[in-house]
């Protein structure tokens, strides 16, 4: 007897097949999406912190360095201001000191000279921005908030405090004053705060303090 074998053709994925496959496929996307988006966005928001971090390092150390070098001058006294940008504390200082940067070869690189740190408003919701200025003693200032370099970006508020060699702390200092007997303060506490783009609500605050020798 002889049998005969009959081969079935391939004949594909039926119709159902393939929305079963397309649907599983999309409960896995649905899945990990999430996952992925929230990976990178953490990703970005670790190197948007470093930076910060890194740019806070480097403001208050320049600021310490200005700050320790400091001393008293009778023709530009050391002024602390305490001012405000829309509602935030936005302080400036200017003062005398041995920490002259020369970012011109053909500039001196020795001399005392004048130092100012100066608040500005950035462009839409960029925070505000730190600007230092420094005039070596015998040449002519810059007017006011209108000169040097961009220290700091991405500023939601800068705080400075005063204190005295008896303790007691200002919100302003203005060494040319009687109420401040021609002195400079002991000690400058300095507190930075950062946009904070995660949380608005909760800036990136860094603080330091720093003695000054000829205050005390």
């Amino acid at each position: 007897m002889i049998h005969y074998q009959h081969n079935k053709k391939n004949t594909g994925f039926t119709l159902l097949e393939v929305l079963i496959a397309l649907a599983i496929f999309a409960v896995i996307i649905s899945i990990l999406f999430p996952a992925y988006i929230g990976t990178f966005r953490n990703m970005d928001a670790a190197e948007t912190d470093s930076d910060t971090y890194q740019m806070a390092r480097i403001t208050l150390d320049r600021m310490t360095e200005d700050l320790e070098s400091a001393y008293l001058s009778q023709q530009f006294p050391f002024t602390g201001m305490d001012d405000t940008i829309n509602g935030q504390d936005a302080d400036s200082l200017q003062f005398m000191s041995r920490t002259h940067l020369a970012f011109d070869a053909r500039q001196n690189q020795d001399g005392n000279a004048r130092i100012a740190y100066t608040i500005k408003e950035g462009e839409e919701e960029s925070g505000l921005i730190l600007y230092r200025s420094d005039t070596l003693e015998l040449r002519a200032s810059p007017e006011e908030g209108s000169g040097g370099f961009i220290l700091c970006q991405g500023l939601y508020a800068v705080q400075m405090i005063y204190e005295d060699a008896d303790g007691e702390t200002y919100d302003e200092w203005d060494s040319s004053s009687i109420t401040y007997k021609n002195r400079l303060p002991k000690k400058v506490s300095i507190l930075l705060e950062f946009v904070n783009q995660a949380d608005p609500e909760s800036p990136l605050r860094f603080m330091t303090s720093v003695f000054v020798p000829m205050g005390a």
